[in-house]
């Protein structure tokens, strides 16, 4: 029996079909029902993925990559120089092995063509927005009662987490931004761009991440700044609107920002004196922390700010990517996964304005979150990078299917 050109296509897609199922559809009921944990998703996530990349066949490792690996030789000399254990080296492969694993795959799925069309693409996102406010609506009016039934422990903040992970609000509300930064920035009609908004708005103003409600609004004025819509009798008003909408912004954080530093130093000395206040720490006292005391530049081991192995905590202050690296790898550390991030998006997008967009969304979600280990969110913001690349360079048939 012979097998069709399509079906052997769809056959090697299947892997990456399965992978986006299980980070943006299924993985957080799963998980919410206590079928599986969240690492246990990551591993069956992670498999899926290199099925698809063997199976479309291995390329060589880019320039971003290889430092990716330099890291990981900076990781784990550790041992020597900080003092880092055989265990904690291990998880941290595990941990650089995730955006590596994630990038690749959204590199092949674009290359490929897995995923369809433009058009198909703005589709199933619209379709996935919509999904996503429904649920974040469902979660946020009925959190007591799904509290109450999920398996492990959910506070209110967050339950909000739609479709994705469970406790993945952050990753969810930056995905909507992006999401929002690609529809703005796309020829589709205007209520498209529309409905993106409303949808991506709902969910993360209903999230519980106040750096991605922040994020939201200056997100879309600086698209509509730098790229205006498709049409060409709104580009030059709304340019002119967002700019102006900048400026003020700019004005009012300049006239404010002496006042709003010492504020927020105080409140970081405070949270500093009382940063071992067991499960009463503040979310920013590792930062007053960061700042008060002696700069650490090669850190103290790793796991040492969070141990996912005994459950221990340094600071019960949450999770952030800026705080782990800088504790277990001190500023240097800090400084090459940053530089990391910043390489690999500008190799995607070949654009150092969408750069910057892109890095300023991996900024937000880190801090509040360790991001390494989030497969949907590098997927999605090495896809969307790769996406408003090939958007500058349009088969003009494609394009206009797009109107």
């Amino acid at each position: 029996m012979k097998i069709s050109a399509s079906m052997y296509l769809r056959t090697k897609n299947l892997p990456l079909y399965i992978f986006i199922a299980i980070a943006f559809l299924i993985g957080g009921p799963l998980q919410f029902l206590g079928i599986v944990s969240p690492t246990q998703t990551n591993y069956v996530a992670l498999l899926a993925c290199l099925v698809y990349l063997v199976s479309n066949g291995i390329t060589m490792p880019s320039r971003s990559e290889m430092l990716l690996f330099g890291i990981a030789l900076f990781i784990y000399a550790g041992i020597v120089y900080n003092g880092s254990s055989l265990p904690g080296v291990l998880v941290y492969t595990y941990y650089l092995a995730c955006p590596l694993i994630a990038v690749r795959t959204a590199k092949m799925a674009v290359s490929k063509g897995a995923i369809g069309s433009y058009r198909t693409v703005y589709m199933i996102l619209i379709a996935t927005l919509a999904l996503q406010a429904v649920a974040v609506i469902i979660q946020s009016f009925f959190a007591d009662q799904l509290i109450s039934i999920a398996a492990g422990d959910i506070s209110r903040t967050d339950i909000t987490s739609g479709t994705f992970f469970v406790k993945s609000d952050g990753s969810l509300a930056v995905f909507c931004a992006i999401s929002t930064v690609l529809f703005l920035s796309s020829p589709l009609r205007l209520r498209w761009k529309l409905a993106a908004v409303a949808f991506s708005g709902l969910v993360v103003y209903m999230s519980g991440s106040k750096a991605a409600q922040a994020y939201f609004p200056l997100a879309i004025m600086a698209t509509l700044f730098y790229r205006g819509t498709a049409a060409s009798r709104f580009r030059i008003p709304l340019r002119a609107l967002a700019g102006l909408f900048l400026i003020i912004i700019v004005v009012i954080l300049a006239t404010k920002a002496q006042e709003v530093y010492a504020a927020f130093m105080s409140n970081l000395h405070d949270t500093y004196d009382y940063r071992y206040g067991d499960n009463q720490a503040q979310r920013f006292a590792p930062l007053g922390d960061m700042i008060f005391s002696p700069t650490s530049y090669l850190g103290n081991g790793a796991l040492h700010y969070y141990n996912p192995l005994t459950g221990e905590w340094l600071y019960y202050s949450g999770f952030s990517l800026i705080y782990s690296f800088y504790y277990d790898f001190g500023l240097i550390g800090l400084v090459l996964i940053s530089l990391y991030v910043g390489t690999m998006l500008r190799e995607l997008s070949g654009s150092w304005v969408v750069t910057g967009f892109a890095f300023s969304a991996f900024t937000v979600f880190s801090i509040t979150a360790f991001s390494l280990t989030d497969l949907s969110f590098f997927f999605f913001l090495a896809y969307a990078c790769l996406h408003q690349r090939n958007l500058q360079q349009p088969d003009s048939s494609e394009m206009r299917s797009l109107h």
